[in-house]
């Protein structure tokens, strides 16, 4: 049996393997609602507030095509903005169902601190003049501490080019492990321990003396 979470523990449904989950119509739900939630999300009678800045291929402003000042002259003002992420919003109102305006950013910016203040399409949002930003903002630590930011649709970052050093051709190669003065106290060796091992030689009696 499926039991409400509150103090009764009263059964409120039944499990089955066919149906799965059988559930009362008398149940009440959270914050005492008597509405059964749907299992699927969606934003009816929810009108967003979007805010715009012109920023190509996501967001393209077609009435400065077209010679108008403004999106509100255009007599098709559903054309006033298009491009990819007009193109998603369109896919999502298609799927939850909410209504949507757009707006355009009061002083043409997608956000930075200046004096101390936020400007463009953040100050808006946290104004709650705008619901969301529907922009190709570029995320950064500042600005994920002002405001929440979805899943990135379309990952980037920044790329620097330079030019190869051109690769030098060394005979001596072989010497780079090791220091000028290393090699020295290297070969400073050999030599002292080839003059010891001739001397013991010449004048041990097994050695070269010894076989005169």
């Amino acid at each position: 049996a499926v039991v409400s979470t509150q103090s009764t523990g009263e059964p409120v449904g039944q499990w089955q393997n066919k149906s799965r989950v059988v559930l009362k119509k008398d149940i009440t739900w959270y914050e005492g609602e008597n509405i059964t939630p749907i299992d699927s999300p969606n934003l009816v009678n929810v009108t967003l507030k979007l805010g715009l800045l012109e920023d190509k291929p996501f967001i393209i402003y077609n009435y400065t095509k077209s010679n108008y000042s403004k999106c509100e002259d255009m007599p098709n003002r559903d054309w006033c903005y298009t491009g990819v992420s007009i193109d998603i919003v369109r896919d999502l109102q298609k799927k939850l169902k909410f209504n949507y305006e757009f707006f355009e950013s009061a002083d043409g910016k997608f956000g930075s601190i200046s004096n101390g203040k936020w400007n463009g399409i953040i100050k808006e949002i946290n104004e709650k003049k705008i619901d969301v930003g529907v922009v190709g903002f570029g995320t950064s630590h500042s600005r994920e501490k002002a405001v929440d930011f979805g899943i990135s649709f379309l990952p980037g970052g920044v790329r620097m080019a330079t030019r190869m050093n051109a690769v030098e051709t060394n005979p001596f190669f072989f010497l780079k492990p090791f220091s000028n003065t290393v090699w020295i106290a290297i070969l400073a060796g050999i030599l002292f321990f080839f003059v010891v091992i001739h001397a013991l030689d010449w004048y041990s009696p097994y050695g070269y003396a010894g076989s005169i």
